[in-house]
């Protein structure tokens, strides 16, 4: 297995939301890769659709950076189980 994971288009990825995407959901949310770039300090942007349950899907307006639970306005991949 690599060190670490790259992300691909059409993976499922979680995003954490920013406090005003997350209302009374429970996080994180779905989000499928739509694209992937690189980012100026060599890290993985993504564009991603986030699928918030119950609510409407949504596209963020930027290229998401990786991150964590800790880090609102991330994605990540899930973890293993």
């Amino acid at each position: 297995m690599p060190a670490h994971q790259r992300p691909s288009v059409g993976r499922i990825v979680h995003y954490h939301p920013l406090p005003n995407e997350a209302a009374k959901i429970p996080q994180p949310f779905a989000a499928l890769v739509a694209g992937v770039f690189e980012g100026t300090d060599g890290g993985d942007l993504c564009s991603l659709h986030v699928f918030p349950p119950g609510e409407k899907s949504f596209v963020p307006p930027r290229s998401v950076p990786e991150g964590g639970p800790d880090q609102p306005g991330t994605w990540s991949f899930p973890p293993r189980v």
